[in-house]
């Protein structure tokens, strides 16, 4: 039992100093090809092993080529003629039916009843910066409870933010709900 718990402990020994020599070696010769002063220093690829030279070659010549590739049109565009231009919709349009031509029928006769409640309209939200659709949602709810935010469930937050949702997917520039943009009208359902 002594022998194979010293012989574990060697084997363990042994594997945590392989595992240093090749973090150190791979970090020595990572830092060669990286740091211009460090390139005369051949002697530190002596102490990395080839495949791991070749690794790190083969990954930088990947990482550097991926970013030329990937970037062709920042790199051609100057920053000054980037712009990111908010889209703004407008209401909808009025309807072009003209109105009714005046009747020979009396008013009716006025009576104590309240007037009937005039149709809810959503409400229409201007996003800003920072916005996002779970914070209109919650600024909603709290004004609606007219309550503050820490009196809020975030059941009645994520009920409200799932309506918003469905109503705003078609009309978003992006059509993604997780990315909307500052200017985009989004209305909130009654």
């Amino acid at each position: 039992m002594a022998a194979e718990a010293a012989l574990n402990g060697a084997l363990h020994a042994l594997a945590v100093a392989l595992l240093a020599w090749l973090a150190l070696s791979t970090a020595s010769s990572l830092a060669r090809r990286v740091v211009p002063g460090l390139a005369r220093f051949d002697g530190l690829d002596r102490l990395t092993a080839p495949i791991v030279r070749r690794l790190l070659d083969a990954l930088l010549c990947g990482v550097l080529g991926a970013g030329i590739v990937a970037t062709p049109a920042m790199a051609s565009t100057p920053a000054s003629h980037i712009v990111d231009v908010a889209v703004v919709r407008a209401p909808p349009a009025a309807s072009s039916v003209p109105p009714p031509a005046a009747s020979s029928v009396p008013p009716p006769a006025a009576s104590s009843a309240p007037p009937p409640a005039v149709s809810a309209r959503p409400r229409q939200v201007v996003v800003g910066a920072g916005d996002n659709l779970w914070s209109i949602a919650r600024h909603e709810v709290e004004r609606r409870a007219a309550s503050p935010s820490a009196t809020v469930a975030n059941r009645d937050v994520a009920a409200y933010w799932g309506r918003v949702i469905a109503r705003n997917r078609p009309h978003l520039r992006s059509g993604n709900p997780n990315l909307i943009f500052p200017g985009e009208i989004v209305e909130l359902p009654v």
